[in-house]
C-alpha cells in the first residue's frame, strides 16, 4: 500500500514538473535566442577564486559560468540562458513542494491546487524576467535554489530529528552564500522561525528547549562567519557599507522592496497607482504582520490556527530576506533591472500567500469556495505577469539584437577604415535592458575587433561638435545617465567641463563613430 501511494506521489511530481518545464520554456523562448549582454562578456570565464579585492565573492557562479563555456563556448549563448530557465523551473517546482509539505504538514491534507497555483505565479512572474533572461543574473536564481533547498532540508530536520537533514541543510545554506552575498541573512530567518514556531507551542516554551533551539541554529551561524573569514582573507570588500546609513532611506526603501516582490509594475500603473508614500506602506506592514500573529495564535479554528502560523513564519522570513538589498533604490515601479534583487524574497511572500490562502479554505466546508476564492485572487496575478512577462523578455531579446548589430558594425568600420574606431554614446542599456553599461572591451577582444567606448550613455540625445586637432565637444541634450571611461593607455582624454559637456581628446587619430537608431555610424565634421 505504502509501495503504492509513494508511486502516486512521484507520478504526480513527475507530471508538475514536466508542466512547469514546458510552461518555463514557453514563457522564456525568446530568451534562449539573446546574446551576451554587458557584464556577460567579463565574467565568462572568471577565476572563481582569484577577485582582485573585488566587491564579489561568488565562485559557485564562477564555475557555473565556466561550465557553460567548456560545453557551449563563448560564441553562443543560448545554453547559459537555458542552464538559467531550468534553475527558475527547479525553483518552481522547490516552491510548490515546500506549499504542499507546510500546509499538510499544518492541516494533515495539502491544498493541491493552491500550491501549483502558487509555483505557477513565481514561475511567470514579470519581475523575474532580468534574473533568468540576464546571464551574470544567474545569482539570484542560483542561491534561490540553494536557500530553498537548505530550507527543505531544515523542515525534514525538524520532523524526522535526522542529522543528515540538518547537515544537508548547512551544505546548501554554504552553497547559497557562495553564489551571492544577499543569502547570508538566511540565519536570521531560520532563528527567527524557530523561536516563533516554538513560542506558539507554549508547552515546549521552557530553558532546555530555547537553548535547543539556539544549538540547531549555531551551524547555520558558523557557516555564516567562516564565509565572512573567506571574504576577508581573500582581501575581498563589503559590498555593504554603513558609513551614510541613512534610516529615512533603509526605510523607505525597505518598505518599496515589500511591494515589489509580487505584482509587476505594470498592474500598479494599470490601476493609477503611481505613488505610495513610505508611511503607508510601513503601516500596511504592520498592520499585516499583526493581523497575522493575532489570528495564528487566537482563532479557534485548530486547522485554520496552524496554517496561519506557517504563513506567518514565511512571511518573517521573507521580511528577513528583503533587508540585504534595502540599500538598493527599488521601489514598486522600479524598472525591471533592479528588481532581480527581489527574486529570493518573492518566493517566501509566495508561500506565505498561499499558505494563507490554504487557511481560509480550511475555514468552509464546501472546499469548492474556497478555492473560488484562492482563484479569484490568483488568476489575476498568473494572467498579468504571463501578459508583462512577455513584453519584457522581448525587451531583453531587442537588447540582445542591438548588442550583435553593434559588433558587426565596429567589424564593418574596423575593416572600411583599416583602423581601431572610437565610439561615442555607446547604450548602456535600453528598454530597462542591459546592452553595454559594462564589457565592451571584452566583447571587442573575443571577437578580434578594435573599439574603443569613452562615453556611454542611456540614451541616444548628444551632440558631437568638432574643436579640431582631433578635439571634440560632446553634449548631452538632456539630464540622463552618463558614464566616461578612462584610457589607461592614453589613447584618448576626457576632459569634464559639467554635467552635460564633454571634451573629448583624440590622441592617436582613430576614426570616430556614434551610435543612433540601433546602429554605429562614422562621424564627419
Amino acid at each position: 500500500m505504502k509501495a503504492h501511494i509513494k508511486t502516486i506521489l512521484l507520478s504526480r511530481n513527475s507530471a508538475v514538473l514536466l508542466t512547469f518545464t514546458l510552461i518555463g520554456f514557453l514563457v522564456y523562448r525568446d530568451a534562449i535566442h539573446i546574446s551576451f549582454l554587458s557584464d556577460d562578456w567579463t565574467q565568462i570565464g572568471n577565476n572563481a577564486w582569484s577577485r582582485d579585492k573585488a566587491l564579489f565573492f561568488r565562485p559557485l557562479i564562477d564555475y557555473s559560468l565556466q561550465f557553460n563555456v567548456w560545453l557551449f563556448g563563448r560564441e553562443e549563448a543560448y545554453g547559459y540562458y537555458i542552464n538559467n530557465i531550468l534553475l527558475h523551473i527547479i525553483n518552481a517546482f522547490l516552491v510548490y513542494h515546500l506549499i504542499r509539505y507546510l500546509s499538510r504538514q499544518a492541516t494533515y491534507r495539502f491544498d493541491q491546487l493552491i500550491a501549483f497555483g502558487g509555483a505557477l505565479l513565481f514561475l511567470v512572474m514579470a519581475r523575474h524576467a532580468s534574473s533568468v533572461s540576464w546571464i551574470v543574473a544567474r545569482g539570484d536564481v542560483q542561491q534561490t535554489t540553494f536557500i530553498l533547498l537548505s530550507f527543505l532540508c531544515f523542515l525534514y530536520f525538524k520532523q524526522h530529528s535526522r542529522l543528515t537533514f540538518l547537515v544537508l541543510s548547512l551544505l546548501a545554506y554554504g552553497c547559497a552564500t557562495l553564489s551571492k552575498e544577499s543569502s547570508l541573512t538566511f540565519p536570521l530567518a531560520i532563528l527567527a522561525y524557530e523561536l516563533l514556531d516554538r513560542f506558539s507551542q507554549l508547552k515546549n516554551w521552557r530553558r532546555p528547549e530555547f537553548l535547543k533551539a539556539i544549538a540547531i541554529i549555531a551551524p547555520f551561524f558558523a557557516v555564516f562567519f567562516l564565509h565572512l573569514h573567506a571574504r576577508y582573507k581573500l582581501g575581498i570588500q563589503s559590498q555593504i557599507s554603513f558609513n551614510h546609513f541613512e534610516l529615512s532611506r533603509f526605510t523607505d526603501n525597505y518598505t518599496q522592496q515589500i511591494f515589489a516582490a509580487l505584482p509587476p509594475k505594470e498592474l500598479f500603473i494599470a490601476l493609477g497607482i503611481t505613488n505610495l508614500p513610505a508611511i503607508t506602506l510601513s503601516i500596511f506592514t504592520i498592520v499585516l504582520t499583526a493581523t497575522f500573529i493575532f489570528l495564528g495564535l487566537y482563532h479557534r479554528n485548530t486547522e485554520y490556527n496552524s496554517t496561519v502560523k506557517q504563513a506567518l513564519l514565511c512571511f518573517l522570513i521573507f521580511l528577513v530576506m528583503v533587508i540585504p538589498v534595502s540599500q538598493i533604490d527599488i521601489t514598486f515601479l522600479t524598472s525591471d533591472i533592479l528588481t532581480r534583487h527581489v527574486y529570493l524574497p518573492s518566493t517566501f511572500l509566495i508561500i506565505s500567500l498561499c499558505l494563507l490562502l490554504c487557511a481560509i479554505n480550511a475555514c468552509f466546508s464546501r472546499r469548492w469556495v474556497g478555492y473560488t476564492i484562492s482563484a479569484t485572487i490568483l488568476a489575476p496575478l498568473i494572467i498579468s505577469n504571463i501578459i508583462f512577462i512577455q513584453e519584457r523578455n522581448l525587451a531583453w531579446n531587442r537588447a540582445g539584437v542591438i548588442t550583435q548589430q553593434i559588433l558587426r558594425d565596429v567589424a564593418a568600420l574596423n575593416q572600411q577604415t583599416g583602423k581601431p574606431i572610437i565610439v561615442i554614446g555607446l547604450p548602456a542599456y535600453i528598454d530597462s535592458s542591459y546592452i553595454f553599461y559594462n564589457g565592451f572591451s571584452k566583447a571587442t577582444r573575443l571577437h578580434n575587433l578594435a573599439a574603443y567606448h569613452p562615453v556611454v550613455t542611456s540614451d541616444e540625445n548628444f551632440h558631437i561638435e568638432s574643436l579640431g586637432n582631433q578635439r571634440y565637444r560632446i553634449t548631452s541634450l538632456y539630464d540622463d545617465w552618463v558614464q566616461i571611461k578612462i584610457s589607461k593607455k592614453k589613447r584618448y582624454k576626457i576632459k569634464v567641463e559639467d554635467s552635460k559637456n564633454f571634451v573629448l581628446t583624440n590622441h592617436l587619430s582613430y576614426p570616430l563613430s556614434y551610435y543612433a537608431n540601433g546602429r554605429l555610424h562614422l562621424y564627419e565634421p
